[in-house]
């Protein structure tokens, strides 16, 4: 009889408590238990499995209650390390545009005549050829398959394909000759621009994504 008792005691209190365990709906229960008691009087040996059988609830709400904030911690803790790694790996991939655009804005300034197409050769094997392939680098280490969402992802695969274009044609360039056509060069110059204009569209809509994903505030700095 007792063991019957238990069982639809915590069979009344499983259908209690589905909107939630939580301490008003324990005591709500108690109060409740006690009144029936008062009410009932139930003899000596009632009233042990009574006991026995509030004492088994209380040891589940408690291990319930446990479990569940270990829970809510673990995720909690999940998704600071999810947040803090997303930002390590935008703050990584940034520099592939920022040298992106310092590359593209040399090569406006020395577009065309063989004296500038010198000055753009000079630029790129003293200082911005080193600093592409650092950039390429630092995007080759990233696993995109930890990026957040397909829309990071597929952004990131754009800006990696685009610096490696701009590479190409600023090797090209580095490799032309006096005798080149300026038609030629110009040819090299325009694809150095839009690969350039790619990597700046890409990065703007991976930022974009990063930013809802992660709630962020707008950061202009980075």
């Amino acid at each position: 009889m007792a063991g019957r008792q238990e069982k639809d005691l915590k069979r009344a209190i499983g259908l209690f408590f589905k909107p939630g365990l939580n301490l008003p709906n324990c005591l709500t229960l108690c109060g409740a238990l006690i009144i029936l008691m008062a009410v009932f009087k139930p003899n000596s040996s009632e009233l042990a499995s009574w006991v026995q059988a509030i004492g088994s609830i209380a040891a589940i709400y408690g291990a319930f209650s446990i479990s569940q904030k270990q829970a809510d911690l673990d995720r909690k803790n999940r998704q600071a390390d999810d947040r803090a790694k997303a930002i390590s790996f935008k703050r990584l991939i940034s520099s592939g545009p920022k040298v992106s655009r310092r590359i593209a804005r040399v090569s406006a300034r020395y577009p065309l005549a063989t004296a500038n197409l010198r000055t753009f050769q000079e630029f790129w094997t003293t200082r911005y050829k080193h600093e592409l392939e650092v950039a390429l680098q630092a995007l080759n280490s990233i696993p995109a398959h930890e990026l957040a969402s397909w829309g990071l992802i597929n952004n990131f695969n754009s800006i990696k394909s685009g610096l490696e274009i701009m590479r190409q044609q600023a090797e090209l360039l580095n490799g032309v000759s006096d005798s080149s056509s300026l038609a030629s060069n110009s040819q090299l110059f325009a694809k150095l621009h839009i690969a350039d204009a790619h990597v700046q569209n890409a990065w703007k809509a991976y930022q974009g994504i990063h930013r809802i994903h992660f709630r962020e505030v707008d950061d202009h700095k980075s």
